[in-house]
């Protein structure tokens, strides 16, 4: 979070390192998503949510906290929780999106 402008917010047991929106050293400067939601990392009571992950500074896209649920499943990153699981045909659970099916086995 260095290299960005960013701040953190503590209450409790609660951490969150978010990152700022700011036209010049901002961490995401995209049109896709709000600016104000790049969170690079929220700790609570010693649990650890939300990090980066498959993102690297040379990548033109880059996107974290709850916008990165658009790479789940994708260059190394966990899938949605029970979706290998899941059969065709039924529902699994993808966060900040709701329930979705599964068609094929190679979504």
């Amino acid at each position: 979070m260095q290299d960005y402008s960013g701040i953190k917010l503590v209450a409790g047991q609660l951490e969150a390192d978010v990152f700022l929106p700011c036209p010049e050293n901002g961490f995401y400067k995209g049109s896709r998503f709000d600016w104000s939601g790049m969170a690079d990392q929220i700790k609570w009571n010693g649990h650890t949510f939300l990090c980066l992950s498959a993102v690297t500074a040379d990548m033109d896209f880059r996107a974290c906290g709850t916008a990165e649920e658009l790479c789940m499943g994708i260059a190394g990153t966990p899938g949605p929780l029970g979706y290998d699981q899941t059969k065709i045909g039924d529902g699994f659970v993808k966060p900040g999106v709701g329930i979705l099916r599964k068609d094929s086995a190679d979504d």
